[in-house]
């Protein structure tokens, strides 16, 4: 059950986010084995189960890392939203 809750996250952040996207077509391969009552299911999601506790944890520490490099170097945000053009509201502008 864990495992198929890390492809559909991966798959959203795939599909929506900004994840890579050479990993679309195969997170959706593999949701639709797992859900489906073809012969290979359950080989798959055995093999599947045993990676979900490894790859659960790398995930939350490589967040946990990333959230602190992020902090700790002071990345600049995005500056379009800091530009005054883009801070004026809608009424503000020229039709």
């Amino acid at each position: 059950m864990m495992i198929l809750l890390l492809l559909i996250l991966l798959g959203c952040w795939c599909w929506f986010g900004a994840g890579p996207l050479c990993l679309r077509w195969p997170v959706i391969v593999l949701l639709v084995l797992l859900t489906s009552d073809h012969w290979a299911s359950p080989a798959v999601a055995a093999q599947l189960d045993a990676l979900a506790g490894p790859l659960l944890t790398l995930g939350i520490m490589f967040f946990g890392l990333w959230i602190i490099v992020r902090g700790a170097f002071g990345w600049p945000r995005y500056r379009r939203y800091y530009d005054p053009y883009y801070r004026r509201r809608w009424h503000d502008r020229h039709w």
